[in-house]
């Protein structure tokens, strides 16, 4: 079987390579939109299993890894941003906050549409920022696209008082998850 990623993140690109996996890539291209109420961990869930399950539904013997990031802020999916406007104002409410990141990772079989999923989540504490320095980074365009509109492997590191977790986690894809998974397949 081969193994595919569904998704066009170059950030999951370079952790599976880095794992040492050879894989494909098949961006989904779902409907990311989640019922209103749903809790977060719920719906990054869903979400990783409907883009895997989009790109398995057209592919002969793969296995399809899908993975999706939400940023859970008392309880309330932090989306991202599709405006700079959106970007500050998503920075001004993570600042001097803590939030959650949760990551899922879904992999479903091609040939008999059997899926998986499990999340792995993260904790990150923001330092309390000026809107001299969240103009700066939104400058940047690095937020954009991004759950949270930050990156933390990227300048948006600096925003950043101290996490708990693991870094893949934040960035998108936690690399045990997919160990977990695979070994399930």
């Amino acid at each position: 079987m081969k193994l595919v990623l569904a998704s066009g993140s170059p950030r999951r690109k370079e952790i599976l390579s880095d794992m040492g996996l050879e894989f494909t890539i098949n961006p989904s291209h779902c409907d990311e939109s989640v019922d209103p109420g749903t809790s977060p961990s719920d719906a990054v869930c869903e979400l990783a299993i409907r883009k895997a399950s989009t790109v398995a539904a057209g592919l002969p013997d793969s296995l399809v890894i899908g993975s999706d990031t939400v940023i859970d802020l008392a309880g309330e999916i932090i989306g991202k941003p599709h405006t700079p406007e959106q970007a500050a104002a998503t920075l001004r409410a993570l600042s001097g906050r803590t939030h959650i990141v949760r990551t899922a990772v879904a992999m479903v079989n091609s040939n008999d549409m059997r899926s998986e999923v499990t999340a792995a989540e993260a904790q990150i504490e923001f330092r309390d920022l000026s809107d001299d320095e969240i103009n700066a980074y939104v400058a940047t365009g690095e937020p954009m696209d991004k759950a949270g509109a930050y990156a933390i492997q990227g300048e948006g590191s600096s925003l950043i008082a101290k996490f708990s977790g693991d870094e893949d986690t934040i960035i998108g894809l936690p690399r045990q998850a997919v160990k977990e998974l695979l070994a399930r397949f």
